[in-house]
This record gives structure tokens, C-alpha cells and sequence, in this order.
């Protein structure tokens, strides 16, 4: 009878160890293992849908399938996100990285308004 508590004691610190592990250890392990490289997965992919979209607008078919090497960054950076949120990180934390990412490599505001700017009418 007492190795059948000790039994029963042990699967259930087991079973809420697990429990507590992936409700919570894994989401922030997963958090501050990745966030650094989604940070710059982020930043990459960003600069690559930017620079495809001018590019798009050039009639110079070389360049833009160059350019559309770079979009493999954004494939990268996706199965990035879908792995952090499959191990429980927020969207919002997600979203909070992509926002300290573009505070640390800031652009003057000049860089980032042309891309506001009418080209025609």
C-alpha cells in the first residue's frame, strides 16, 4: 500500500510538473530563447517586402527576381512565429518585438515618411 501512495505521489507531481511546464515554463523559455532572432527575422523581412514592392515597380525583370530571393527571409521569419506561437508566446508579445525592433534600428524620420509619399495622381 505505501509503494502504491509513493506511486500515485509521484505521477502526480509528474503530471502537475508538466502541467505547469507548458502552461507557462514553455512560452517563456520559448520567449527569451527566440526573441532576439525573431527580432531580426523581423527587421529582414520587413526590408525585403519593402525593397520587392519598389522593385516591382521597375520594369527590369533580373532585378526583380533578385530581389525576390530576399523575400525567403519572411519564410523564415514566419516559421519562426508559428513555432513561438505554438509554444504559447502571445501574438501581443509578438507584436511588442516588432515594435522594440523597429525602436532599435530606428530610421531618421526623413527614410521613413518617403515611403508615405504620393508618387502620382
Amino acid at each position: 500500500m505505501k509503494n502504491l501512495n509513493k506511486i500515485a505521489t509521484v505521477c502526480l507531481i509528474i503530471i502537475t510538473g508538466t502541467y505547469l511546464w507548458e502552461t507557462f515554463g514553455l512560452s517563456i523559455y520559448t520567449y527569451q530563447r527566440f526573441k532576439t532572432e525573431y527580432m531580426e527575422l523581423n527587421l529582414k523581412c520587413a526590408h525585403a517586402m519593402d525593397s520587392n514592392w519598389y522593385i516591382e515597380q521597375m520594369d527590369n525583370e533580373k532585378i526583380q527576381m533578385s530581389s525576390e530571393i530576399q523575400l525567403l527571409d519572411c519564410h523564415d521569419y514566419d516559421k519562426l512565429r508559428k513555432k513561438m506561437l505554438a509554444r504559447g508566446v502571445s501574438e501581443h508579445q509578438l507584436s511588442y518585438l516588432g515594435l522594440v525592433a523597429l525602436e532599435i534600428h530606428q530610421k531618421p524620420a526623413k527614410d521613413l515618411a518617403i515611403h508615405h509619399k504620393f508618387r502620382e495622381r
